[in-house]
C-alpha cells in the first residue's frame, strides 16, 4: 500500500512540506498541511496550519502505553507469547489508525525516503503562505480525510466525569448477565 502521491503543483490540504521552523535548529521535522483545501482553492489562506511529522518508532516507543507493555521485559529479544501479542496488538491499532489518539500513522515510502512517521496532533503551527514552501509529497485520499477526522476528534473532545470503579463493575455485571465476569 502506498500512502502518498507525488507532490501536486499547488499547495493544498495533505501536502507534506519542508522548511517550517519548529524551533529545533537543523533538525526541524517535515510538516503536513491541515488547512482546508477550499481555502487554497478560493485564495482564502491568511495562514497555513500544519502538523509536525515525527519518526514513528522513536515517538511510539516513548509513549506511556508502550513503556507499560515492556516494563517487565528483561531482554527485548526474548518475549513471552503474551508480551509479543500485546506489543503486536498495540502497533496494529496504530498502523490501522483505529483509535483516536495523539498521533496519526503513515508510511512516506516510496515518495519520500523518510519511512514510518506520525503526525503529532499536539505539534500544530500556523505559518504564513510563502513562495519558498514546497510540497514534496501529498497524503492520498482517503487517508488525509481520516487524518483530519482523527485530528478534529482529538482536539474537540468534551471532558466528562468518569464512571466510578464500583459503578463500572456493576454496569459490566449487568451487561454481561447471565455470564459471570
Amino acid at each position: 500500500m502506498v500512502w502518498l502521491d507525488d507532490p501536486p503543483k499547488e499547495l493544498t490540504q495533505g501536502c507534506i512540506i519542508d522548511g517550517v521552523d519548529w524551533g529545533m535548529g537543523d533538525s526541524n521535522p517535515l510538516s503536513i498541511i491541515i488547512t482546508n483545501a477550499c481555502d487554497f482553492e478560493h485564495d482564502k489562506c491568511s495562514f497555513i496550519n500544519v502538523l509536525a511529522l515525527e519518526p514513528a518508532k522513536e515517538v511510539l516507543q516513548a509513549t506511556k502505553e508502550f513503556r507499560g507493555l515492556i516494563q517487565n521485559v528483561a531482554d527485548p529479544h526474548v518475549l513471552s507469547k503474551k508480551q509479543t501479542k500485546s506489543i503486536e496488538d498495540y502497533f496494529k491499532k496504530i498502523i490501522y489508525n483505529q483509535n483516536i489518539i495523539r498521533y496519526y500513522f503513515f508510511d512516506t515510502n516510496p515518495v519520500i525516503d523518510l519511512g514510518l512517521v506520525v503526525a503529532d496532533f499536539q505539534q500544530v503551527k500556523s505559518i504564513l503562505p510563502d513562495d519558498e514552501i514546497k510540497c514534496i509529497g501529498k497524503l492520498k485520499s482517503p487517508f488525509i480525510e481520516q487524518l483530519l477526522m482523527h485530528y478534529a476528534s482529538y482536539v474537540s473532545r468534551v471532558p466528562s466525569d468518569r464512571v466510578e470503579d464500583n459503578q463500572l463493575n456493576d454496569y459490566i455485571k449487568e451487561l454481561a448477565d447471565p455470564y459471570t465476569v
